[in-house]
């Protein structure tokens, strides 16, 4: 019994130390994704990127990762999270640090992009299982969904004063290298999330259980080793025994992935047509990501007590409507309609998120919580890129030397915002809560 209480008293103490520093980790992290992945497709076009080269560079960071996903999230399962979460942000921090900064031409940018979707996403499904390992599933959605609030809401104190910067600097965005001082920034800023995942403590994916239920038994203890050991010679990924429900998981978000990935090579020239200097884009980021940190933090507390499904559905069915809003923002040249569509954007889009992210985990089991979460990300990769490589297609074969007219940007978005609505429907193939065990 002193053994239990102990080993009861030591788990805690290690949950609590996970839970502060983690907070730190997301914070830094999602400071340097926002100051990334504002500008990054502004900078491409700046760099003279049009046609079928902007719709790779805007789908190629989906593809990228997507191939090598599950080998990331099998060997987090095999080797444990840490090591992949520190390489990975070290990695991030070279390439858009260093080498982002150096790129004169597009596809300078696409080559720096696969190789920071490829090695860099090494943490993403390392980190979302390092945090699984953690947490039990009952409270598993609220926990992402309060760090998602913390990344979110100091990715916007962070984003909003590099831009007043930039701003100061270069007000009517006349040179284009004004926006490596946000990447260099980001760059320093997965930096530090690399110093401070060195401080999480450690998680060995077998043990993962015994830390939740707070007890770790001899007997438990021989089991996890073995299988430890037997994996370690098996980097092998199959889809063979995969999860009924996780495969319906996959299809209806991947159906949904493709209608709206189409949107994503127009977005950026649409906001180009109505923004007017640099805090005009960092404002629209920052209507998407004050509501998204509230969205995260409540849509994941809300998941855990009516559902994944239920979330997922109806907070899937906003995202119809941005791609109309901005084409009514282009066609009367208000930007008031892009701060809607951010807005509804963020409102919703953080709830899913954090509601997949949980469903996922709540199916898989939980040796294979990193393959799960990585074979995932390696369909929608390869869905997403499907879409918006076809609408670079459409570009390039429309307007394969210039940048396209705002007339044809409205009547595309028109056309993406009724592919979304059909795709929507495909959500309800999703299984229900209750069928998880």
């Amino acid at each position: 019994m002193e053994t239990q209480s102990s080993n009861q008293t030591n788990s805690a103490i290690v949950s609590r130390k996970f839970s502060l520093i983690s907070s730190f980790f997301q914070a830094f992290m999602s400071s340097a994704d926002s100051l990334a992945n504002t500008f990054v497709f502004y900078y491409a076009i700046g760099r003279g990127s049009v046609g079928f080269i902007h719709g790779l560079i805007v789908s190629v960071r989906e593809l990228g990762s997507a191939i090598i996903q599950p080998i990331w999230g099998r060997l987090s399962d095999i080797k444990g999270r840490k090591l992949f979460v520190i390489m990975g942000m070290l990695i991030q921090s070279f390439s858009w640090g260093i080498l982002m900064p150096l790129a004169s031409k597009p596809i300078h940018i696409l080559l720096i992009l696969v190789f920071q979707t490829t090695m860099g996403t090494m943490a993403i499904p390392s980190w979302s299982s390092w945090i699984g390992d953690f947490t039990l599933k009952s409270k598993r959605g609220g926990v992402f969904g309060k760090l998602a609030m913390i990344g979110s809401y100091t990715g916007m104190i962070v984003l909003l004063v590099v831009t007043l910067t930039m701003d100061g600097i270069d007000p009517d965005r006349k040179f284009v290298d004004t926006y490596s001082i946000a990447f260099r920034m980001g760059g320093l800023f997965y930096l530090f999330s690399a110093i401070v995942a060195f401080l999480i403590p450690s998680s060995t994916n077998g043990m993962n259980i015994a830390i939740k239920e707070s007890i770790i038994t001899p007997s438990a203890s021989r089991v996890h080793l073995v299988i430890y050991r037997k994996l370690q010679y098996q980097v092998k990924l199959t889809v063979q025994g995969l999860k009924v429900e996780y495969k319906r998981i996959v299809l209806a978000d991947g159906l949904f992935r493709v209608a709206w990935s189409t949107a994503w090579p127009i977005f950026p020239f649409a906001t180009l047509f109505v923004t007017q200097d640099l805090l005009d884009l960092t404002l629209l980021s920052l209507a998407s990501i004050l509501p998204m940190g509230l969205s995260q933090y409540f849509g994941g507390k809300l998941s855990d007590r009516i559902g994944r499904r239920r979330v997922i559905i109806w907070s899937r069915l906003f995202l119809v409507l941005p791609p109309f809003l901005f084409a009514l923002g282009v066609i009367y040249q208000n930007i008031l309609f892009l701060y809607i569509s951010n807005f509804i954007v963020g409102a919703t889009l953080g709830a899913s998120v954090v509601s997949l992210t949980s469903f996922i985990l709540d199916v898989a089991p939980d040796d294979k919580n990193g393959t799960y979460l990585s074979l995932h990300m390696m369909a929608m990769g390869i869905l997403a890129f499907t879409g918006s490589i076809i609408m670079g297609l459409v570009l390039n074969y429309i307007s394969p030397t210039k940048e396209p007219s705002s007339a044809l940007i409205s009547l595309l978005l028109m056309v993406v915002a009724c592919i979304r609505f059909i795709a929507w429907f495909s959500y309800f193939l999703l299984p229900k809560d209750e069928s998880i065990k």
